[in-house]
């Protein structure tokens, strides 16, 4: 979608009937650093999204 370009996160969401059940690092050939997962996960705390640790689930070492 970005053609190489910046992006602020990487992964995928999963939902049930408007309730986020699980985002994850996992994107294709595209590995994010946990940093930039973490800026998402931030991002969506601080737009009244609560997400609990079991709802989030990383695959990057870094």
């Amino acid at each position: 979608m970005t053609a190489g370009g910046a992006v602020a996160g990487a992964g995928s969401l999963k939902a049930t009937m408007g309730r986020l059940d699980l985002l994850t690092d996992v994107s294709g050939h595209y590995r994010p650093d946990r940093k930039y997962t973490q800026q998402v996960v931030d991002r969506l705390r601080t737009r009244g999204l609560p997400l609990d640790p079991d709802q989030i689930k990383l695959t990057s070492r870094k």
